[in-house]
């Protein structure tokens, strides 16, 4: 079982514990017959640059003394800090290129302005890689990296047709995206101000409601301002 972390979380061992429970729970659901449960391996994916503090044991959670601590449970989980792994350990690991590439942008993607310059040392597991994980992972580059798209773009584009198909379809959905989201600001602005004038002052509920709200509800709201006299009679 693989977990992310962004962030050190020091209940970790504890919320992985829980993990696993509801895990071997399911299992019991569906295979109520079974005499032994199936092992699961827990190892937390850890990628700031601030080294990870948290224990790793669950047992170095608990306040206990030398006559308890027999009775405690013991659980600890495995740890991969991005930033104290090796890159030729990485290299060298037996993963799948996709997988390769995960822990490598993941380490070096979010706020890089060199992006593209970076991963000219992982052309060979970029050229790689299936066709439908290159675009999750090109998706995230483009998302967490402060490097432009269009050098992304160019970079990928140069490794192979099939690159330079999800370099180009990547880019466009995100734009489209990205347009869609302006969208759906300006028309919950245009809607807010509507509010202000015609009921004076928008509770706080209301607009965290209209700011969070997809364009198709914001449609019918604000056809709805036109006749209501009141402003809950808008959103029930």
């Amino acid at each position: 079982m693989l977990e992310h972390q962004s962030t050190p979380d020091r209940w970790m061992a504890l919320r992985m514990c829980g993990y696993l429970t509801r895990i071997w729970t399911r299992h019991l659901e569906l295979h109520p017959a079974a005499r032994r449960l199936p092992p699961i391996i827990p190892i937390v994916v850890y990628q700031r640059r601030t080294p990870w503090t948290p224990p790793t044991d669950l047992i170095d959670l608990i306040d206990t003394d030398e006559d308890a601590v027999a009775f405690a449970p013991r659980f600890s989980y495995l740890l991969d800090d991005l930033h104290r792994l090796d890159v030729e350990e990485l290299r060298s690991r037996p993963l799948t290129h996709a997988v390769r590439l995960s822990y490598v942008l993941m380490r070096e993607a979010p706020g890089s302005e060199q992006l593209a310059q970076m991963l000219e040392d992982w052309r060979t597991d970029l050229q790689a890689v299936r066709k439908s994980d290159l675009a999750v992972l090109w998706t995230y580059a483009l998302i967490v990296s402060n490097t432009p798209e269009p050098e992304l773009t160019e970079f990928l584009a140069q490794l192979g047709p099939e690159a330079k198909e999800v370099a180009m379809t990547t880019a466009d959905v995100l734009r489209a995206e990205g347009e869609a989201r302006g969208r759906a600001a300006g028309r919950a602005d245009t809607l807010l101000e509507q509010l202000d004038i015609k009921f004076s002052d928008v509770p706080a509920d209301i607009e965290q409601k209209v700011r969070t709200a997809p364009t198709s509800q914001l449609e019918i709201w604000t056809r709805r301002i036109l006749t209501a006299n009141t402003i809950d009679a808008i959103f029930t």
